[in-house]
């Protein structure tokens, strides 16, 4: 079974049906929910997603959102070593950095992400970057 880390923006795309890849996060968080792939996220991510939905959604809506998500996915801990070994290998977006450092260290397979461009500058043998869509390609 698929090891696969959700980036914040695949999560938004997921919990937003107007953006414009919803349906392929969609397709991603269903075979989550069911147990097809793990799913994997940080906390960083939760928080990150908690920011931008703070003015769309009641506290009630985020926390039952983030609870849901605590019952099919696995929360990834982010250690000193992550932070460490991401500020040793930070060639564009810290952030990110520790992100793909934690899914990495943690078995992913895949880092699922929007974002291409800024990955492509720390990858790793191992854990490859690909959007939703792509991934999905990769299973047909």
């Amino acid at each position: 079974m698929d090891r696969i880390f959700f980036d914040t923006n695949i999560v938004m795309d997921y919990l937003d049906a107007n953006r414009e890849r919803h349906a392929f996060a969609a397709i991603l968080f269903k075979d989550g929910f069911l147990g097809k792939v793990t799913g994997c996220i940080s906390e960083t991510v939760i928080t990150n997603c908690c920011y931008l939905l703070r003015k769309s959604c009641s506290q009630q809506e985020l926390n039952d959102i983030f609870q849901g998500f605590s019952e099919f996915f696995e929360l990834l801990p982010c250690t000193n070593s992550d932070i460490h070994e991401a500020c040793t290998n930070n060639k564009v977006d810290l952030e990110d950095t520790i992100l793909y450092e934690i899914a990495f260290k943690n078995g992913c397979q895949f880092f699922i992400t929007n974002n291409l461009k800024d990955f492509s500058l720390i990858t790793k043998p191992g854990l490859k970057v690909l959007t939703a869509e792509q991934y999905l390609e990769t299973r047909v």
